[in-house]
């Protein structure tokens, strides 16, 4: 009995959404679409110009 309530509320948490309904994967896939930079991306980006600027 205990285990049928927690398969009951396993499938009762809806997934989490954001403020435009979308899921965090969708998030991350629509970001990916548009080609947006991650944090981690922008800042091996600003990383690597310091670098190179230094270099001139």
């Amino acid at each position: 009995m205990a285990e049928e309530k927690v398969k009951e509320e396993k499938a009762a948490k809806p997934k989490p959404t954001n403020k435009n309904g979308l899921t965090y994967a969708q998030t991350l896939e629509a970001r990916a679409q548009r080609g947006a930079k991650t944090h981690q991306k922008n800042f091996a980006v600003k990383k690597a110009k310091k670098k190179e600027m230094e270099g001139k």
